[in-house]
C-alpha cells in the first residue's frame, strides 16, 4: 500500500516541478483564428488537387527517398520543416491535421507515415 503512494507523490512533486520550471511562453493559449486560417488553407489546396505534407522533426537519410514515393505514389507533397516547424503553430497544425485526416478518410490510413514505416524497416532489414 505504501508503494502507491510513494509512487504517486513522486508523479505529483515531478508534474509541479515541471510546470514551476516551464517557460511562460511553454503555456500559452490556442489561436483560434490561426487555426481556423490553417483548416481552411488545407480545405483549398485539397480542393484543388495539392495535398502538401509537412514533416517537423530532425532530418534523416531517408527523407527524399520519402518525398520521391510519397508524390509518386499518391501525388503527395512532402516538405520538411526541421525540428522547430513553422511560426504559425496553430495555423500549420491545423492545417497538417486536416491533411492527414483526409488522407485518412481518402486511403484508411496515413500514407506518408506508412512509406516512412515501410522504408525503415527495409533499412533495418538489410543492416
Amino acid at each position: 500500500m505504501k508503494l502507491p503512494i510513494a509512487i504517486l507523490s513522486l508523479l505529483g512533486i515531478i508534474t509541479c516541478t515541471m510546470l514551476a520550471e516551464s517557460p511562460a511562453a511553454a503555456i500559452r493559449k490556442v489561436d483560434e483564428a490561426e487555426r481556423a486560417a490553417g483548416i481552411q488553407a488545407a480545405r483549398d489546396e485539397i480542393a484543388k488537387g495539392v495535398i502538401r505534407y509537412e514533416i517537423v522533426g530532425e532530418r534523416m537519410q531517408i527523407d527524399t527517398e520519402i518525398k520521391n514515393q510519397a508524390l509518386s505514389e499518391y501525388g503527395i507533397i512532402v516538405e520538411f520543416s526541421g525540428c522547430t516547424g513553422g511560426p504559425r503553430v496553430d495555423f500549420t497544425s491545423a492545417y497538417r491535421e486536416t491533411v492527414i485526416n483526409h488522407l485518412k478518410k481518402k486511403h484508411g490510413f496515413d500514407p506518408v507515415m506508412r512509406i516512412q514505416e515501410a522504408i525503415m524497416k527495409k533499412k533495418e532489414g538489410a543492416e
